[in-house]
C-alpha cells in the first residue's frame, strides 16, 4: 500500500511538468 502511494506521489510532479510543457507548446503555436 505505502509503495503504491509513493509511486503516485512521484507521478504527480511528472504530470505537472507534462502539463506545463503542453501549455508552453500551445503558447508557441
Amino acid at each position: 500500500m505505502a509503495q503504491s502511494i509513493n509511486i503516485t506521489e512521484l507521478n504527480l510532479p511528472q504530470l505537472e511538468m507534462l502539463k506545463n510543457q503542453l501549455d508552453q507548446a500551445g503558447a508557441q503555436w
